[in-house]
């Protein structure tokens, strides 16, 4: 389906393993009609570049936590590489370079930019899904949330001598909330039938509240991510009872498209 918009650089690996699932899903008793996106973070910002650019691919998607309005232009796309490439070993290059060496590089090349939440995604001039297009579009189902305190950690790492309380409000606005909301205003104009919601609970003793990554756990099971700090022994089961409903309510909307619902510990606008 051509839309007349570029995929993102990585987007195209993403397009092609949606592809691999509408055209074999059947095979596993799976319904093609019937498929769904789920992202988080960097996640969700692929998932809005593949609902952007093939929404043939997908009935539905799930966005949460998406650095919604973030652009990469060329420049700094090409200035990401560099910095990058200065970290490698002596003549290795992104192409050659091990795993190992391209994360310590990668690692590197962040600490250097300590005020800069993210050198690396893909290459855009518009942020995905917020297009201009010409012509209808088919309608699609399209969950998006955020945490209440998402900036909070950000906030921490990006200047670690400024009180938190001072930056977090103002990060999870500027990069979640707000482009949140402005991609689900976007999106509706388009025709999409959109939910929004924020995430708000969090266990009462973590310092960082309902941040960033705090709906992991309840998606993946508190076992997969107990080894985080934000998962303490002591909560397991709070964790694994919200966990067990939290993806009651992502399977719903992936089987049948019932959005959330106002309640525990979701606010929904």
């Amino acid at each position: 389906m051509d839309i007349g918009l570029e995929l993102p650089a990585g987007t195209t690996d993403v397009a092609a393993a949606f592809e691999w699932v509408r055209a074999n899903i059947h095979a596993f008793g799976g319904d093609p009609s019937n498929i769904t996106a789920i992202g988080q973070s960097a996640g969700a910002h692929q998932a809005q570049a593949l609902l952007a650019t093939r929404p043939d691919l997908l009935e539905k998607t799930v966005l949460i936590s998406s650095p919604a309005g973030f652009t990469n232009p060329p420049s700094s796309a090409a200035k990401a590489r560099e910095d990058l490439i200065a970290y490698l070993p002596d003549h290795a290059t992104p192409e050659t370079a091990s795993i190992e060496a391209s994360l310590e590089a990668q690692t590197k090349a962040m600490v250097a930019k300590p005020g800069t939440l993210s050198i690396w995604g893909p290459t855009t001039t518009i942020p995905p899904g917020f297009e201009k297009l010409d012509g209808p579009t088919d309608s699609k189902q399209v969950l998006i949330g955020w945490t209440a305190d998402d900036g909070k950690v950000f906030s921490h790492l990006a200047s670690p001598e400024t009180p938190v309380s001072q930056l977090s409000n103002i990060l999870t606005d500027q990069v979640f909330r707000g482009p949140s909301i402005a991609l689900a205003k976007h999106l509706r104009e388009q025709g999409h039938a959109v939910t929004t919601f924020e995430l708000t609970w969090a266990p009462e003793d973590l310092a960082f509240g309902p941040t960033h990554c705090i709906d992991l756990p309840l998606t993946f099971g508190f076992e997969a991510w107990s080894r985080l700090s934000m998962c303490l022994e002591k909560d397991r089961d709070e964790w694994e009872a919200r966990g067990k409903r939290w993806r009651q309510r992502l399977s719903n909307f992936v089987r049948d498209g019932t959005p959330f619902v106002a309640e525990d510990g979701i606010r929904v606008l």
